[in-house]
């Protein structure tokens, strides 16, 4: 399997496609330490494992940031597989992820706080 480019100038037309066809989530963000792309667009795909659910008539339709874990996504996709899903429970359920997401990166704050604590106590010891 060769690698491809998902931003700059060499990026594959399928990710132009998906990135045109879904923003992303308003809060995607780059570390300016961490980018190889140039130059860098709005649209760009900010990290691995970046998600595009796309529905079955291959038109993408939602855009996932790395945290969401792909298990977050099952009821959403059921709801879509069925095809009597409303808008109001599309909204639901996202929300459902975007709550989920957020409490994940809650817990790494915590956890990534407690061990800088951890380290500056063995320091001052």
């Amino acid at each position: 399997m060769k690698k491809i480019d998902v931003n700059g100038k060499k990026e594959a037309p399928l990710y132009t496609f998906l990135k045109e066809s879904c923003p992303p989530p308003s809060e995607a963000s780059f570390n300016k330490f961490e980018v190889f792309s140039d130059p860098i667009k709005p649209h760009d795909i900010t990290w691995n494992f970046e998600k595009f659910l796309i529905d079955r008539s291959g038109n993408p339709v939602f855009r996932f940031l790395p945290p969401v874990e792909p298990n977050d996504l099952v009821d959403l996709i059921r709801e879509m597989e069925s095809g009597s899903t409303t808008t109001a429970q599309v909204k639901q359920l996202l929300l459902k992820i975007d709550k989920i997401n957020k409490e994940r990166a809650a817990k790494v704050e915590k956890e990534e706080e407690k061990k800088e604590e951890e380290e500056k106590k063995e320091n001052n010891a």
